[in-house]
Parts: C-alpha cells; structure tokens; sequence
C-alpha cells in the first residue's frame, strides 16, 4: 500500500506501505471496490507446499512478466553491508511473491518496467500497525523503487519545488513515530529515473534514532543513486501517458455488507496524502487500490481490508501460486468468472485473502478476521457482488 503522512505527527498506520508499510490508499482514476486489512503484527505466515497445477488452470493464461529496462538486481540495489547498518538482521526477500500477507500495489512499479527490492526482518509490511503490542513482532525492513523515464513525474511530486517536495516522499527525511519507530523515505533522480528508498526500523536501541539513523540512509540512498545512474535504466524510454497521480475512487458499500464494522476509506481518516512513486506507477499501468479503515482501541484507525487490481497482472498470481503463497486447493469457481478465469481463496489465523484472475486482469482482496469473524465465506460473498458490479 502507499504511505500517508500527516505532518503533524508521522505514524504508522495500520498496512502496507511503509513509509512502507504505512497506510493509505490510491490509484488511478479506476473505480474500484475492495477492502483493507489490520491486526496485531506477527511474523508473516510461511509459504505452504501445494498441490501440483490441476489440468484447468492449466488453461489460464497468466501472461508474462514485464522487461526491466535495464536495470541493476536487487542484490546491487540493496547491499547487504548497508542494509544491516540501517536494519540489523534484514534479509532480501520478495514479499509480493514470498510472502503470504501482500498486496497488489507492491507490484505497481515492476509492471512499469522499474523494480521494487526489499530486505525485511520477516514481517510483512501488510501486517504492521501503530497499536501494536509492545512484544509483538512488527514489520521493519528497507525498499527502494525505481521508475524509469519519470523525470516529469519526479517534478511532477515536487522534486523541483523544496516547498512541494515537502509534503511529498521525496524529501529525504528521518522521523520517530508515536508507534516506537524510526521511518525514513526519500527520492532521487538517477538520470532519468526515479529512485525511491524507505525505511522503518524499531526504536529498540539506543542508536535506533532519526539523527543517528539519517546518515546510514543517506549512504544507502547515494548507492542506489550511483548504481542505478550507471545503467541502461537511467536513460531508458518507456511507452506511457503524460505524468499524473490520481487517487482511485473507492466506494466501502461492498466490503461493508459483510463487515462488523463501518469502514470508511483513507482519503475520508487523512488530512494529507503524501504523493509518492507507487501513485504515479499506479496511473502508468492502470491499476487500483482501496484500503478501508475502522476505529479500533488506539488513537489510530486500524485497517480492515485492502483491494487492488493490476491489468496484465496474471504473472503475478501464477509467482505466488507457484511459491506456495496462495492455496492452490482454495480454487473458488464464482459467479462472473468466465472460461480462463480463475480464483482462489488463502486463509490463516489473521486474514483471508482472494487472488482472481479476470480477463488478464489481476485482483487481490483481503479481509481480516478482526472486522468479519466469519472471513473465510464473507469475502467469497464480497468478491461476488464486486464481480458482478
């Protein structure tokens, strides 16, 4: 999910996105229903073995994975020297395809022909709130995004203009939260390319401090620059419309009829919407996402459920079929769903989440268990009314 920052007081919302798992919702201008998901942080679910792909879903079409164009692999953009100085005991991993607890918006850069690299502690941003209990695991990790041929779009955020870049995530920044972390986000350009890095790590040291943190980020962030400045990436042209960072339009009607609670978008709970490269990544490929929130115990609302869609996204679903991550023997057979189509259903002991493949389309809806106790047949019953709307 994409970040949300309330200058006031930065925090650390219930879900995805950092700074990259904060909290917030966006998209392009498709509309879209859907829902968000919280809970108390854990250490994220493993990937299960499954069975072997039936004889039918070997009609499905996934697709392909988008080129990069040019550039570097993760293990150049996150070294691991650096990482551990900013996050001791991070390891690379893809949690878009790794992990169970994800969401659609990880993979909005990737299918732009950019990337997204991540090295976490093994707790999926998804899954990290504010009001976390004080022994609870809680995400901590480093991203960095690149987006190709965005030097409209970097300006575009406010990366020309120092009064702009300040309500954006190009300002290059530490800040403590009131959830007990350090978060710090910044971009650059390296050439042509947009360069995103975030980090959140617990302020569980006593050098676990913005002013001690920043300059590690800032040595991290220098890297990335410089690597990515010497690849094909930073002068690479891609095929896309005119620079825009429009919010998906989300309507919670859905996800509310089979909620225990009354959720109500990310643009209703904040007061300023930080923009960021996954909003203009998501514009490009014209996906969508939806995070809903209620009020929990807490100062700050916890996310309840998530949706996103990715058009010619199906590569995305087959990765996390194929690694274990979605349940195979979860195939749902849906109304709406026609001949190529498919989806499947992923419950554990926090969420239940739907992958469905539509017409080449990919979409993810997760549900937790905490707004809806019956989960496993309510979000059948809300991916039903979406498909038919």
């Amino acid at each position: 999910m994409f970040t949300v920052m309330r200058r006031a007081a930065v925090v650390t919302a219930a879900a995805a996105t950092l700074v990259l798992g904060l909290t917030a919702c966006s998209g392009s201008g498709a509309p879209s229903d859907s829902g968000a998901g919280g809970g108390s942080a854990s250490p994220t679910p493993a990937a299960q073995t499954t069975p072997a792909a039936s004889p039918d879903e070997e009609t499905i079409s996934f697709g392909r994975a988008p080129a990069s164009a040019g550039l570097p692999g993760c293990a150049l953009l996150l070294p691991e020297d650096l990482v551990d100085a900013l996050v001791p005991g991070a390891r690379a991993e893809d949690p878009l395809t790794g992990q169970v607890h994800a969401t659609g918006s990880w993979a909005f850069p990737r299918a732009t022909g950019g990337t997204s690299c991540w090295s976490t502690t093994g707790v999926s941003a998804l899954d990290d709130v504010a009001e976390a209990d004080r022994d609870a695991a809680v995400y901590q990790g480093v991203r960095v995004s690149v987006l190709p041929d965005a030097r409209p779009d970097f300006a575009a955020a406010g990366g020309n203009d120092p009064e702009s870049a300040g309500m954006s995530m190009i300002e290059v920044r530490c800040d403590a939260t009131d959830a007990a972390r350090v978060q710090c986000q910044g971009g650059v350009l390296a050439g042509d390319a947009w360069v995103d890095l975030a980090v959140v790590r617990g302020q569980d040291t006593p050098d676990a401090t913005p002013e001690a943190v920043l300059p590690a980020f800032r040595a991290l962030l220098d890297r990335v620059q410089q690597t990515v400045a010497a690849s094909a990436s930073a002068a690479a042209s891609t095929e896309h419309q005119a620079a825009s960072s429009r919010l998906t339009t989300c309507d919670s009607d859905r996800v509310d009829a089979v909620s225990d609670v009354d959720l109500s978008t990310v643009q209703e709970q904040a007061t300023d919407l930080a923009v960021e490269l996954g909003h203009f990544a998501m514009d490009r490929v014209g996906g969508a996402e939806c995070v809903f929130q209620y009020d929990g115990e807490g100062r700050y609302p916890h996310t309840g459920a998530v949706y996103s869609e990715l058009p010619e996204g199906g590569w995305v679903l087959e990765q996390r079929l194929g690694n274990g991550v979605v349940d195979r023997s979860g195939r749902l057979e849906l109304d709406g769903l026609e001949a190529g189509d498919g989806a499947w259903r992923t419950c554990d002991e926090t969420v239940c989440s739907v992958d469905v493949l539509r017409d080449g389309t990919w979409e993810h809806f997760v549900l937790w268990r905490a707004i809806a106790p019956d989960t496993a047949s309510a979000i059948v019953h809300w991916v039903e009314a979406s498909l038919a709307a």
